[in-house]
């Protein structure tokens, strides 16, 4: 049971530092298109929520059609949440990770969809 809980705590210090590189790479991705966008359309780096969130990667794909980093983002992000699944899987049980599993594909599927 220690063992579990241990290869648990480790999984999800895991998935925190894939989370916090796919919000490195959001941001850098941000970055990029505020540069090539004038002032007033620039994104602010506070209060985003789902449909800031769209117009920026629709702005991104838009000015960078071969870029990689929103394959980058979802990827890093994916990982994370495999591995706080498989987290959640050994501390709380197969319930647990099958809805959070649904949930987490459902939201990608709406933010990441063209």
């Amino acid at each position: 049971m220690t063992a579990r809980i241990g290869i648990a705590l480790a999984l999800l210090l895991a998935s925190g530092f894939f989370g916090l590189a796919a919000s490195l790479t959001s941001m850098r991705m941000v970055d990029e298109v505020n540069a090539k966008l004038s002032k007033e359309q620039q994104f602010g780096l506070l209060g985003w929520h789902y449909f800031k969130s769209r117009k920026m990667i629709q702005e991104y794909r838009r000015l960078y059609p071969s870029g990689r980093l929103i394959a980058r983002e979802l990827t890093l992000e994916a990982i994370g949440v495999v591995l706080f699944l498989v987290a959640a899987d050994l501390i709380m049980g197969s319930l647990v990770t099958a809805w959070l599993a649904t949930g987490v594909c459902v939201a990608a599927w709406l933010m990441y969809r063209r």
